[in-house]
């Protein structure tokens, strides 16, 4: 039907479907990789997977700030960083108006610092018992 051009047809057929391939997988990829949520969510389930694999974790039905008071008691320096983190989140996330999304980077930045000093506070304690 196409003559001697038949073959020039199937190669430019068969690159396009690959490039086709290449792209979507591209795409797929690059998607996967973002990050999902908010900067300022992200950084505060950070810090409390970092309590967490400390044995660290709020009790059912506690909130934020009852968790750093509570943290707080029995080790000052822990429960002063996770206010940290949690008191400008819950203002952020609770309080009255739009929420832009330049200062949800600027906040995620702020809860960064904080929660890579919880890490780092957390790393300078004994491993020993979990504290309550």
């Amino acid at each position: 039907m196409l003559g001697e051009r038949r073959n020039l047809v199937g190669v430019l057929v068969l690159a396009a479907v690959s490039g086709g391939l290449g792209i979507s997988v591209s795409v797929l990829g690059w998607l996967r990789k973002r990050p999902e949520g908010d900067p300022p969510r992200r950084e505060l389930e950070r810090a409390l997977a970092a309590l967490a694999r400390r044995g660290l974790v709020p009790e059912a039905g506690e909130t934020l700030r009852d968790f750093s008071a509570r943290l707080e008691q029995n080790e000052p320096e822990l429960g002063a960083l996770l206010r940290a983190v949690a008191e400008p989140y819950e203002l952020w996330r609770y309080g009255k108006g739009a929420r832009p999304a330049r200062e949800a980077r600027v906040l995620g930045a702020s809860l960064r610092r904080h929660r890579r000093e919880l890490e780092r506070a957390l790393r300078r304690q004994p491993q020993g018992r979990p504290t309550p």
